[in-house]
């Protein structure tokens, strides 16, 4: 990570982004974690590796989701009781100012890759920055994303994008021996996009206990069709 990726909306978020990495390593690909802590970008959770990709076998193109969260990677000399190595690590999310992510945007977005060249043909930002109280504060109106998962469906013309939400605290239901997590909604929506140029065609509202947790499907059987995206609870230990 350089300086030059930090959020710059504003001179002032400039100087308040830099003055939260002025406190901790950071460099190129690759600089390794140290006691004070490095800021590693990509982060932990900033791939495409939960959310898989789209591929169009006909154009050679990829579509994949990302979001910019940068971690700090820290180690430390671990406690008798928790390792017999000389140093353990650890990682935290690394929030940029006032609750905003502390990269430049877009904060979520996809990317479409020619696998035929290696060429980034675009990147849009998908989902809405000003679910974050500073943007709104700031009136920032142009697209920026929000850094969620992202899912796409690639079809014979178009782009169909969901993201997932988050978890409320894991409860017990009535009569349950398992504990669920309910999945929220950031954003309930569905977007649609020119698969070759990244116009966005609808944004289109979707009940806000439809969240996102898997990539949407268009099953067909006979000459019938239609759009699924799976929603549900989601179960932990």
């Amino acid at each position: 990570m350089h300086d030059d990726d930090l959020i710059d909306l504003t001179p002032e978020l400039r100087k308040e982004a830099l003055d939260i990495v002025a406190k901790y390593d950071h460099g190129p690909l690759f600089t390794p974690p140290s006691e004070r802590g490095t800021v590693q970008v990509p982060g932990i959770a900033g791939g495409g590796n939960w959310a898989g990709a789209a591929i169009d076998p006909e154009t050679g193109m990829f579509y994949v989701g990302t979001y910019r969260l940068p971690f700090l990677v820290s180690v430390r000399k671990p406690r008798s009781d928790e390792s017999s190595y000389d140093f353990i690590g650890e990682f935290n999310y690394l929030r940029g100012p006032r609750g905003l992510p502390l990269l430049k945007p877009p904060f979520g977005s996809m990317v479409a890759i020619d696998m035929n060249s290696g060429e980034h043909r675009w990147r849009i930002p998908v989902g809405r920055a000003e679910l974050f109280p500073a943007i709104r504060q700031f009136g920032v109106n142009e697209r920026l994303g929000f850094p969620a998962r992202s899912w796409a469906l690639i079809t014979k013309t178009v782009m169909i994008v969901v993201q997932s939400g988050y978890f409320g605290a894991p409860r017990l239901p009535p009569g349950g021996t398992r504990r669920i997590a309910d999945l929220n909604n950031f954003d309930p929506h569905v977007w649609v996009y020119d698969k070759a140029s990244g116009e966005m065609l609808a944004e289109i509202a979707v009940p806000a206990n439809a969240s996102a947790r898997r990539s949407p499907i268009w099953p067909v059987a006979g000459n019938t069709s239609c759009f699924r995206s799976v929603a549900v609870p989601w179960s932990r230990n």
